[in-house]
């Protein structure tokens, strides 16, 4: 099954977020310009999984939807 843009931009967030965590465990002295990013990626990752958990809602009652009426 191929990857949806959702599913590809979550992993991709979710890669960049734990290099910038590493980083900070790293060396303690974020530049506020990592801290910002951290956080902006962090947030953009949140919704990203709002999104998804949404998409994923929908599908939901969409195949229960299709199942009743193939079943009626």
């Amino acid at each position: 099954m191929a990857k949806t843009n959702v599913e590809k931009a979550k992993k991709r967030l979710d890669k960049a977020v734990s290099r910038l965590e590493a980083m900070s465990q790293d060396d303690s002295a974020l530049t506020a310009a990592q801290a910002g990013e951290l956080a902006s990626l962090k947030s953009e990752r949140d919704s990203l999984r709002d999104t998804a958990r949404a998409v994923s809602e929908r599908l939901d009652s969409t195949i229960q939807r299709i199942k009743g009426i193939l079943e009626s």
